[in-house]
């Protein structure tokens, strides 16, 4: 998809109340999309640029909810119009290691980190072939996924983001299997 075609066209991206995904909301925008941020807090969406000509819309979704993930894509697909490209930039570090982490901290880790990211990649690819869009997937990762830390307390998040890297690479040979077009791709920090 070349950037001049995405004028008009509808991005979903995660996390995106601050830093990396505050930052990409802003050049989306720059680019003229039409652009839903999902983040606990959205009235720091909405705050973050002032004159985003309609084209900003800011969700309260919380990622750890499979359901709020669903019932998110279908506002955007009802409300702005289906999706085209989804950044999935939520993610969070608990220090947690295996032998004395807490439970409920490996699940938060997982459910952001790994579980948020099947769903939304699954909603999205639905919705871009029931829509016959070529459209984009960027999934955000870490070099943890790719490199061990050396720091037993970064163990599950190590694993959150290992974990990320055999689903979309799993993802994209799905696609292919099935003649799609829709791009999928690993986007590292």
């Amino acid at each position: 998809m070349m950037l001049n075609n995405l004028k008009d066209k509808v991005a979903i991206v995660t996390g995106a109340s601050a830093g990396i995904g505050a930052a990409t909301v802003k050049s989306l925008l720059n680019i003229g999309m039409k652009v839903v941020g999902f983040a606990r807090r959205k009235e720091r969406i909405e705050n973050l640029v002032t004159n985003h000509n309609e084209k900003l819309f800011a969700r309260s979704v919380d990622l750890t909810n499979p359901q709020e993930i669903i019932d998110g894509f279908d506002w955007v697909t009802k409300n702005i119009g289906p999706v085209h490209v989804l950044i999935n930039n939520a993610g969070i570090y608990v220090a947690a290691s295996v032998l004395n982490g807490e439970l409920q901290d490996w699940k938060n880790i997982m459910d952001t980190n790994f579980m948020s990211l099947a769903i939304t990649c699954k909603e999205a690819v639905k919705i871009m072939k029931e829509n016959n869009i070529d459209g984009h997937i960027i999934n955000i990762n870490s070099v943890a996924g790719y490199y061990d830390l050396g720091d037993p307390n970064a163990v599950m998040y190590r694993s959150s983001k290992c974990a990320l890297v055999a689903m979309t690479e799993n993802i994209r040979v799905e696609l292919a299997r099935m003649n799609s077009k829709i791009k999928i791709t690993v986007g590292l920090l």
